[in-house]
């Protein structure tokens, strides 16, 4: 029977409702999307939800279009549907289009409303479908304009639930379907595509823009999907703006189409509402997302109320997303253009009252701990003491939980004028300033609230303001400032203030850093005296910085022992936004280097650079850089003299920190010729200076040995780790001034300490220059240290030069091997006199060389020239 068989029932039936719709030609290829319809096939439902404009009618039609012998049956339906005699007239038109064997004769049977009336025409649907015996596909496209029907909605899970297993629904709506199907669900009879899956991706986006014939590059379509939220609708519209597809078209293009996408949104969603689901939409638009009692603040509506607007928004998929914050509560954030459309309406509305949604809002985030929103919004009314008030009450609390940045973030809210009004606020923001470089400003809000004291009174305002010129000397090493004014912050800082009073307590011990014994020594009192402070944060830098002493000092157990305790304050997740970490996973970087564990130290550098930039000295950074350094070199890979380049870029007394190896030092005399003759003129200072000086003055300056020996032999025992540097060093210096007995002295001193505090390494990265001293040393007087020395070296010696070597730093050294010069090497190899030097450094930096003979030596004595 055709389509018009309705007829007779008073129903004229429209082909067009029950006609396969084309294929759009500039269909964007989904492949995550129609690997999910592909399952329909497998269950009787399927279910298509999401907003308007989201492609669900385009991604079912290239599903559909694919399927090859598969009967599918079509039916847009349209509100006017909503009764159950015109429903099912038309879903049974749908399946004869498909074949007239799925259903035959239901036309020609008026049902009249309600359920249990149409029951007995849907069983012997059922039944004819099943005598069908094929499998086929049913569409109902726009399911939400009927859902209200309660007829059709209970007649349409009927029939899903007593469906054959040859039939196969797919409904698309802009509601989530008004039946149950939890019960589908977990049977696994049910496939969900949900917004989230139709949103396009970024390449999804470059693709729709293809197809209509603009080209984006990669972050232009980014920008676009950015604006669109991966709207298929307000991108196509963005698409027809474009012009040509470049940057300054797509920016045009996206401005121009907010009033597009509005006009559409308009039609679409707002229109349609009624004026209280309107107001509802206007009012909670004044923030960008809101949760129930938020919303009830802002409107002013009962709990009950708010609940049941929201749920509609839900419910029907009006652009509305919701996610989940802490504590289990449900948040609610409109699609930004529909956000612009609200925000137009918005503005339209009389100024006191737009002014009094926002005073609500704000006055709810701040009362319930939402003070980033609360500021912002306190911004926009132009409200800044409410901005100062936010910043007042919580800088403390900020202080002890290291988010110095936040603070940075609210004040960014204030005008220049604004911020200096409060000479509180200047002294709590002057620290975090510094912090994050802004020295300049920190400096002139200091002033402000130092200004700002009165005479005579040495109130709190004063205090704080002596702990942040303490802070901000510490952060220029300042020393001499650090120690004085961090002594007189803790002569004024009441008792209860303790948190403030225990980071001074760390400024005096830092202010030792120059002498780090006593640093040391005063790290462990303050730990000791903090104990009932009960701050993490506190503890963390206690102990990270104990840490960091102890590792540079060569207390390896120790320096590990201090890093696990501050690691152990946090859990994985809160350990890269904790700037004093850094010192810890720098102290593990060490100890793992001290024990040749040098994978593990790339890896956490790696770790260490993923930890917050706020707070982190450029002097840790350059120090952990250099440690990446000798790790690589150790490892044979190219890039570590590069690395420690890099290092010494970011911090000269961090990179040195980290005792750069005799083959570094080289590496540094071959590139900055010029710098490193100055250095020979200095052997004086930090101690991690002075040994790099003397490395330098071994590269260069043979007439200074003598005195960068003494100087050498003159480091304190109890800085472990640069005392047994030194004294290789001095063995080193001593063998090539053929002072043989002075070079075995230092050599087996150097060789009892580092057996004795697990500091092998210190031999081991030096091995090269070592070799000659090592020969001379007898084994009479203790043979189990020559032979413990021997293996340590003979361990490195295993590194296998060949591997360490690149292939071209192999042909350069068959060269130079052959006789040939720096030009004939590079006229040999096609490369310049430059890549020839370059490579020649790198060679001298992994062999410990200091010539081309020595490593043409080195290469033939491990047999690989």
């Amino acid at each position: 029977m055709g389509v018009n068989g309705g007829a007779e029932s008073g129903v004229a039936l429209l082909p067009s409702k029950v006609t396969v719709p084309a294929l759009p030609a500039n269909a964007v290829d989904r492949p995550q999307v129609l690997a999910k319809l592909a399952r329909a096939l497998e269950v009787p439902l399927t279910s298509v939800v999401s907003s308007a404009g989201f492609g669900k009618t385009t991604s079912v039609l290239s599903w559909a279009s694919a399927l090859e012998g598969v009967p599918l049956a079509w039916y847009r339906v349209e509100a006017e549907d909503a009764s159950p005699e015109r429903f099912w007239l038309y879903l049974a038109a749908a399946l004869r289009m498909a074949d007239e064997r799925i259903c035959m004769g239901l036309d020609e049977v008026r049902i009249a409303d309600g359920f249990e009336n149409a029951r007995p025409t849907l069983d012997a649907l059922v039944l004819q479908m099943a005598e069908f015996g094929r499998d086929f596909v049913c569409v109902l496209e726009d399911f939400h304009e009927v859902q209200a029907c309660g007829a059709v909605r209970q007649g349409m899970l009927y029939l899903v639930r007593h469906a054959p297993a040859n039939a196969h629904f797919v409904i698309t709506s802009r509601q989530a379907l008004g039946f149950p199907t939890s019960k589908m669900k977990v049977a696994g009879e049910l496939v969900e595509v949900t917004e989230a899956d139709l949103r396009f991706s970024v390449e999804e986006t470059e693709a729709l823009f293809s197809g209509m014939g603009v080209r984006l590059a990669r972050e232009e379509a980014r920008a676009v999907h950015e604006g669109t939220r991966g709207w298929a609708a307000g991108g196509k519209l963005v698409a027809l703006l474009c012009g040509d597809g470049s940057k300054v078209e797509v920016d045009r293009a996206l401005c121009r189409a907010r009033s597009s996408i509005s006009d559409y949104l308009f039609e679409e969603v707002f229109s349609v509402l009624g004026e209280d689901r309107q107001r509802f939409l206007v009012a909670t638009s004044v923030v960008g997302s809101f949760c129930l009692p938020l919303a009830e603040r802002i409107t002013g509506l009962s709990r009950a109320q708010t609940a049941e607007q929201i749920d509609f928004l839900v419910t029907n998929n009006l652009f509305i997303e919701r996610f989940e914050r802490k504590n289990g509560e449900d948040w609610y954030r409109y699609h930004p253009l529909l956000s612009d459309l609200l925000h137009q309406r918005l503005a339209r509305l009389d100024g006191e009252r737009a002014d009094g949604l926002r005073s609500a809002a704000r006055d709810w985030l701040e009362e319930n701990g939402h003070f980033d929103e609360a500021v912002k919004a306190s911004a926009e009314l132009g409200d800044w003491e409410g901005v100062r008030r936010v910043i007042v009450r919580n800088w403390i609390q900020l202080y002890m939980s290291d988010n110095h940045y936040v603070l940075v973030r609210w004040a960014a809210c204030l005008p220049r004028g604004e911020l200096m009004r409060s000479p509180l606020v200047c002294a709590a923001l002057s620290m975090p300033y510094a912090l994050c470089g802004s020295f300049e400003l920190g400096e002139a809000c200091l002033k402000n609230a130092i200004d700002h004291l009165q005479d005579g009174r040495e109130d709190f305002l004063f205090a704080l303001c002596l702990a942040q010129k303490a802070f901000i000397s510490s952060f220029r090493g300042l020393n001499d400032e650090m120690r004085s004014y961090a002594g007189k912050a803790l002569a004024y800082l009441p008792e209860q203030e303790r948190y403030l009073r225990g980071m001074m307590l760390q400024v005096m011990a830092g202010s030792r850093i120059d002498e780090p014994l006593e640093a040391k020594v005063l790290f462990e009192r303050a730990v000791g005296e903090q104990r009932g402070y009960g701050n993490r944060n506190l503890f963390c830098s206690a102990y990270s910085n104990l840490a960091l002493i102890c590792a540079n000092l060569g207390y390896v157990d120790e320096a590990s022992f201090w890093a696990e305790q501050a690691m152990g304050l946090y859990d994985e997740r809160e350990r890269p936004f904790k700037p004093m970490l850094a010192f810890a996973f720098l102290a593990l970087m060490i100890c793992r280097y001290e024990r040749g564990e040098f994978e593990q130290v790339v890896h956490l550098h790696g770790v260490l650079d993923s930890v917050s930039a706020e707070g982190v000295l450029p002097s840790c950074r350059a120090e952990a850089e250099a440690l990446k350094a000798k790790a690589l070199v150790r490892l044979g890979r190219d890039e570590g003299c590069q690395a420690f380049f890099r290092a010494l870029d970011g911090s000269e007394d961090g990179a040195l920190a980290a005792f750069p190896t005799l083959g570094m030092a080289r590496a540094y005399c071959a590139a900055f010729r010029t710098r490193a003759l100055e250095r020979c003129e200095n052997l004086e200072g930090r101690t991690q200076t002075v040994l790099f000086n003397s490395m330098v003055v071994c590269c260069l300056a043979p007439e200074r040995f003598e005195e960068a020996c003494a100087r050498l032999e003159s480091v304190d025992s109890e800085e472990r780790a640069a005392h047994v540097r030194a004294l290789v060093l001095a063995a080193v210096l001593h063998e090539r001034s053929a002072r043989h007995s002075r070079a075995a002295n230092c050599l087996a001193r150097a060789a009892r300490l580092a057996r004795e505090h697990g500091l092998a390494e210190a031999l081991a990265e030096n091995a090269v220059d070592l070799r000659p001293a090592v020969a001379r040393l007898s084994s009479d007087e203790d043979p189990g240290l020559c032979a413990w020395l021997r293996g340590v070296l003979d361990a490195d010696a295993k590194c296998s030069v060949d591997v360490r070597l690149t292939d071209r730093e192999l042909d350069v050294m068959r060269c130079v091997s052959a006789g040939d010069t720096v030009a004939q090497t590079a006229q040999r190899l096609f490369v310049s006199r430059d890549t020839v030097k370059k490579h020649l450094a790198n060679v001298y930096a992994k062999l410990g060389a200091h010539s081309k003979m020595q490593a043409v030596a080195i290469l033939r004595d491990k047999g690989v020239l």
